[in-house]
C-alpha cells in the first residue's frame, strides 16, 4: 500500500510538471496571438484609410481626374527604346526620376 501511494505521489508531481509545462506554452501562445491580433488590427486600419482615400479620390470631378492622369502618365513615362536584355530577362528603365525634379 505505501508503495501504491509513493507511485501515485511520485505520478502526481510528473503530471503537475506537465501542467506547468503546458502552462507556459498556453501563455506564450496568447502572447503571440495578442501580438498577431494587434499586428492584424493595424493593418486593417491602415486598408481600410486606403480604401477611404481611393474613394474620396474616385469622388472627384472628372475634370481634377485628367490633369491627375496626364501629371501620373508623365510622372511614370516608359521610354521603350530602354528595354534590354540582362541575364536573359526582359527589364526597362522607368524615368521617373527626372519627371520628379521637374515637379
Amino acid at each position: 500500500m505505501c508503495e501504491q501511494i509513493a507511485g501515485l505521489r511520485k505520478h502526481l508531481t510528473r503530471l503537475r510538471g506537465q501542467a506547468a509545462i503546458r502552462k507556459e506554452d498556453i501563455v506564450a501562445t496568447l502572447g503571440r496571438l495578442s501580438q498577431f491580433h494587434d499586428s492584424l488590427q493595424t493593418t486593417t486600419d491602415k486598408i481600410d484609410d486606403l480604401v477611404d482615400a481611393v474613394a474620396r479620390k474616385l469622388s472627384q470631378p472628372v475634370a481634377d481626374d485628367v490633369r491627375e492622369i496626364q501629371r501620373d502618365q508623365q510622372l511614370f513615362e516608359v521610354s521603350f527604346t530602354d528595354f534590354h536584355l540582362v541575364d536573359g530577362v526582359l527589364s526597362f528603365s522607368v524615368f521617373f526620376q527626372r519627371n520628379l525634379r521637374q515637379q
